[in-house]
């Protein structure tokens, strides 16, 4: 009998979703957009402690 290979986490997201309506990973598709804009979006701050 065949086994699977591992699967990577983004693999395991990406059959969980496959697996919704196609309503629901649109949802999720539009969600994660804007809060990893929001997280982009953000400045980089730097204190001085830890660039010594």
């Amino acid at each position: 009998m065949a086994r699977r290979k591992k699967t990577s986490p983004a693999e395991d997201l990406i059959d969980l979703v496959a697996l919704m309506p196609w309503w629901a990973g649109v949802l999720l598709a539009i969600l994660g957009y804007f809060w990893l804009h929001s997280v982009a979006s953000q400045p980089i701050t730097a204190n001085a402690q830890s660039l010594v």
